[in-house]
């Protein structure tokens, strides 16, 4: 047909010209994914065969198109699943971290009285006060919270703080002696110690209110007043005279001196020993420990034999 349209007789050409155009209508119909053209019925052998190449293409092209989109989709889904399961952690450690937190701010420490039978007889036992002087001792408790506060910042924070300055100090190149200034980076230490001491607080300060504020005696707003001002007042000197003190003994023999005034009977001498078998045991376990630790510093391969250096090989031009 299209060699006798192109010898120019024009029934031909006409007819051949009808017939590629509807083979290049069913071509772009087949790249688009549309399904059911109606053709002519084909006059010769070859017709059949374009029109069956024709859709065998569509179909691979479709098929792989197909493909494609699963491969996206599939791409897609995994992406979109490990994001999930991220996004799922960071809110799993975040309700962890939030749990533990708020567990020591929820807890209700007056519990213990009805959970404890010692602690239960102990404030069986206790003295009632007039409630009218209770509740302004309320607002003095306050002042001498702020006091007991100072206290345990002026002593335990240097305590903490102490070997950390020191380390500090020796890293950059002074000696030691009984004045070190740490300089400019004295307000920098000190403030980490006085940030653990909070977070310390805010974490596990329920146990020790529990133990000494309900177990060990009855501590209502008066006698907690008369146990902060007496145990800060203390540890206050002390500090001013150099001399270490422990504000958890002070604090323990302020409480014991304030229950006493019931008599034997207004302590709970359960927990008073174990303040005591515990101030004895980690004095020998934080001795023990720390010998351990000093002892792998001090007798370090650097530390005995300090004419072995250590080079790092990529920046070092010895290696």
């Amino acid at each position: 047909l299209e060699q006798r349209a192109a010898a120019g007789r024009p029934e031909f050409k006409l007819e051949y010209e009808k017939k590629h155009a509807e083979a290049i209508k069913r071509e772009y119909l087949a790249l688009h994914k549309v399904k059911g053209i109606e053709t002519r019925s084909a006059e010769t052998t070859t017709t059949d065969d374009a029109e069956a190449g024709t859709a065998k293409g569509a179909a691979e092209l479709e098929s792989m198109d197909s493909r494609r989109e699963l491969e996206s989709m599939a791409k897609s889904t995994e992406g979109n699943a490990v994001e999930a399961i991220e996004e799922t952690k960071v809110r799993e450690y975040y309700r962890r971290v939030t749990a533990s937190v708020m567990s020591s701010l929820n807890q209700d420490i007056h519990g213990a009285v009805i959970d404890d039978e010692r602690t239960f007889q102990v404030h069986m036992k206790a003295e009632r006060f007039d409630k009218r002087s209770e509740a302004m001792f309320t607002y003095l408790q306050v002042f001498s919270a702020c006091f007991d506060a100072l206290a345990h910042g002026a002593n335990d924070v240097a305590n903490a703080v102490g070997p950390l300055s020191t380390v500090f100090l020796l890293y950059n190149g002074e000696k030691l002696g009984s004045n070190l200034d740490m300089g400019e980076w004295r307000f920098m230490i000190l403030g980490f110690g006085g940030a653990g001491i909070c977070l310390g607080l805010l974490l596990y300060g329920s146990q020790i209110l529990r133990a000494l504020g309900v177990k060990l005696a009855v501590v209502t707003p008066a006698r907690g007043f008369c146990i902060e001002m007496g145990s800060a007042s203390i540890v206050i000197l002390g500090s001013y005279y150099g001399i270490p003190l422990s504000t958890t003994h002070c604090q323990v023999g302020a409480t014991t001196g304030v229950g006493l005034l019931e008599g034997y009977k207004g302590i709970n001498w359960w927990i008073l020993g174990k303040s005591f078998a515990g101030w004895l045991i980690t004095c020998v376990f934080v001795a023990f420990v720390t010998g351990i630790l000093a002892g792998i510093g001090a007798f370090a391969p650097s530390a005995r034999y300090p004419e072995v250096q250590f080079f790092n090989c990529s920046t070092s031009s010895r290696c």
